[in-house]
């Protein structure tokens, strides 16, 4: 019985560790308050949050290598979060907890390798872009139930394939950039979910695409497509 209440301690005290460890460090960010504003800096401790509705908020060059759940935790307006050079390595679950609407998240130029399920879950965001990273694994529900997407960037990453299963409960997305990565083949069904009440825009250049299925396309109205 001790020893079992000693093991149920002993790990308790370890993950209360793992959280606190995976906080946001201190951190110094440019803020933006309008378009035409003079940037001003910001001090972040604990989480990213604003005390005031705000433009653009830049945090880059300094050492974040985690985003762990609501570590991005914004109730006030925002237009623009950008995340870049960071040493970024990983981003759990519900990082990021933005209330309002967001029109770009694009995080950039950062060591990161994939994208998992539910990172983007819950975050109403009309553009993400994610270029200029090491990404080669997405998981199929990355890009699942934000139905306010519109335009997704992977360009510069290391992504070796399209899966039909993306942007599930996300209807509205009708550009997707993955230039310069290293396809190889297009799947049957690969854009069905993307929009179907609009044209849609496919940028594929730069990458070894070699086999395209019959039904690659299947579904889809007025599409451009760019490729190699």
């Amino acid at each position: 019985m001790y020893t079992a209440l000693l093991i149920l301690v002993v790990t308790c005290g370890v993950s209360f560790l793992s959280a606190q460890n995976c906080s946001v460090p201190s951190l110094t960010g440019t803020l933006y308050q309008k378009v035409d504003s003079e940037p001003q800096n910001l001090t972040i401790e604990g989480s990213i949050q604003l005390e005031d509705d705000s433009f653009y908020l830049l945090i880059a060059n300094q050492s974040l290598p985690h985003l762990c759940r609501n570590s991005v935790n914004i109730q006030y307006e925002l237009y623009v979060l950008q995340i870049r050079n960071v040493g970024l390595a990983d981003i759990q679950p519900r990082a990021f907890n933005i209330t309002p609407t967001l029109g770009l998240l694009k995080i950039s130029y950062n060591p990161l390798t994939s994208l998992k399920k539910g990172v983007f879950q819950g975050l109403r965001v009309k553009e993400i872009d994610c270029s200029n990273n090491f990404i080669s694994s997405i998981d199929e529900e990355a890009f699942d139930g934000i139905p306010t997407l519109e335009v997704l960037r992977l360009s510069y990453n290391a992504i070796k394939q399209v899966s039909p299963e993306w942007f599930k409960n996300s209807p509205n997305v009708y550009k997707l950039s993955i230039i310069f990565n290293e396809l190889t083949s297009l799947p049957a069904r690969a854009f069905q979910n993307m929009a179907k009440d609009r044209p849609v825009k496919l940028r594929l250049s730069a990458n070894r695409i070699q086999d395209i299925d019959d039904d690659a396309f299947f579904s889809m109205g007025n599409i451009e497509v760019i490729h190699n």
